[in-house]
């Protein structure tokens, strides 16, 4: 009784704990974790000593392995684009603007909708009109969608991974259709990509 209007450090550290696990998803914001996890000895000798830290709880940690929420069943993890940039174009969310790339798909198929980026020929240059999406976590990908809401005439004329050293990998000229996604899948690639242009 004389207790019951206080917690212990070691009760507050045990709610962090259940908020952080159940909860953080809710969360907006990408912020480390409230409950920093004690370092653990790996390996010991009479010279040295190796420890580990293990990541934070929660989505805050931004590490693949605390995003269990976002994984499917067999424990791949499920991302959409998070950021998206286009030369010549406006990236203030507007209709049209290379933002409108990001999440999930929200426009109707075969439709000119303005929740889709569409590419302003007179912008493009010499080069062509291009737009690089970027994800929050890298990983080294099993499969790639890409959803195409207007039908264009020659497809895309290059895709490119962009890997988290810099390095790319180009996967040429891909043919696209409004009313189907298009699918690639990878084997053997352990590089862990960043963005996709």
């Amino acid at each position: 009784e004389d207790c019951s209007s206080e917690f212990t450090p070691q009760q507050v550290a045990r709610m962090h704990c259940y908020l952080d696990l159940k909860y953080q998803t809710w969360q907006q914001e990408k912020r480390p974790s409230p409950v920093p996890l004690a370092p653990s000895i790996v390996t010991a000798t009479n010279t040295s000593v190796t420890l580990s830290w293990v990541p934070p709880l929660g989505r805050g940690a931004m590490q693949p392995t605390a995003m269990c929420d976002d994984c499917i069943a067999d424990d791949r993890l499920v991302q959409y684009a998070t950021a998206a940039t286009a030369p010549g174009s406006r990236d203030d969310g507007s209709f049209y603007s290379a933002t409108q790339a990001v999440g999930p798909p929200d426009a109707d198929a075969c439709d000119a909708s303005g929740r889709a980026w569409v590419a302003y020929p007179l912008d493009c240059g010499a080069t062509g009109c291009t737009i690089e999406l970027s994800f929050d976590v890298p990983v080294a990908p099993s499969t790639m969608t890409l959803w195409v809401t207007w039908y264009a005439k020659d497809g895309l004329r290059d895709v490119v991974l962009v890997y988290t050293d810099g390095s790319e990998l180009s996967l040429g000229a891909v043919p696209v259709y409004c009313d189907m996604p298009y699918t690639a899948s990878f084997d053997g690639i352990l590089k862990k990509v960043t963005k996709l242009r």
